[in-house]
């Protein structure tokens, strides 16, 4: 009996050996043959930390792109973010990037109505008091988009395994794998807030575009957890030919324009002045609209379009004084 189990043990963890060797195997060959995968990893291992933004930024984008940026006069949506990084650094910009600093900014300036309520912060996730949490909320990372945790069950929640992926996110940089400057000099902290609930549907962000202070379309993504898809609309709420690679839209999909779509229109622009490109998140609920989130630079300004011209169209509606 020893013997056997001894066996099948082996077995498994032969399996198990070859499995993985099959795995490093396959991403040994995706490093040697994919320049943007490449690219990722060493970035991950900090091969760049100490190259300058404008190198990286080239480097970057013949990776992704497998083309050189035009810098100096760019015409496509993702060069023109690329020159935005570079010469448009307003200070504001890293209190609107901030999750948590651009609160009192958005009371200030739209209404305190409009923002998420805060129920703590602590500057470390080490520091949580789960205790003090209602039976509904969420966590989040103030500098970065993925280190989100949404609670709507305390007693279903694993304290310790969310400790470990906040920590993850927050020793994780938002400034150096596509170098947007304003995430450098943000304060670090982990923020709980009111769990949002939409009773009719899934909760739903609208991601409104602006150029040169304008809404030119917004975005609605749907399906998030069953086959993430997103859809683009202009603002009489007609879908457009615009997608993403990883996003493809659906057309036939009917999706239901919130009455507030003028409200977050009107909102967006009064946070877009003076800007060359900005993305204002909302969340409509009922009625009532909570900002979500900015965004400078989508994809970090790295987006793969599926349609052809998209990107080129993008472009054109930013204008800069390169143009000129």
């Amino acid at each position: 009996m020893r013997y056997c189990y001894h066996s099948r043990y082996s077995r498994r963890s032969f399996a198990g050996v070859t499995m993985g060797l099959k795995h490093y195997a396959e991403m040994a060959a995706q490093y040697l043959s994919d320049p943007a995968f490449r690219m990722d990893i060493n970035t991950i291992l900090g091969k760049y930390d100490s190259v300058p933004d404008e190198e990286f930024i080239r480097m970057r984008f013949r990776a992704a792109f497998g083309r050189e940026p035009d810098l100096s006069h760019p015409k496509t949506f993702n060069e023109k973010l690329q020159w935005i990084k570079l010469h448009d650094r307003k200070p504001l910009y890293t209190t609107l990037v901030d999750k948590y600093a651009v609160k009192q900014y958005i009371a200030d300036t739209l209404g305190p109505d409009l923002v998420v309520p805060t129920i703590a912060h602590w500057d470390k996730p080490d520091e949580i008091t789960f205790g003090s949490l209602p039976e509904q909320f969420v966590l989040k990372c103030n500098h970065d988009s993925g280190g989100l945790v949404i609670c709507k069950n305390k007693s279903d929640l694993d304290e310790k395994q969310t400790i470990a992926f906040l920590n993850k996110r927050y020793q994780r940089s938002s400034y150096l794998p596509s170098r947007e400057w304003p995430y450098k000099d943000v304060k670090k902290c982990i923020l709980a807030e009111k769990y949002l609930e939409d009773p009719d549907h899934d909760l739903r962000d609208y991601k409104l575009f602006c150029f040169n202070g304008k809404v030119k379309c917004f975005k609605i993504d749907f399906d998030r957890f069953t086959g993430h898809h997103a859809n683009y609309y202009d603002l009489d709420g007609n879908i457009l030919k615009i997608g993403e690679a990883g996003l493809p839209p659906v057309f036939d999909r009917k999706l239901e324009i919130p009455d507030t779509l003028p409200q977050m229109v009107r909102d967006a622009e009064i946070l877009a002045k003076d800007t060359y490109f900005v993305r204002i998140d909302f969340y409509s609920v009922r009625g009532h609209v909570y900002f979500g989130e900015v965004t400078f630079f989508p994809s970090g300004g790295f987006r793969k379009f599926i349609y052809e011209g998209n990107d080129e169209l993008w472009g054109s509606w930013i204008s800069l004084p390169t143009d000129q």
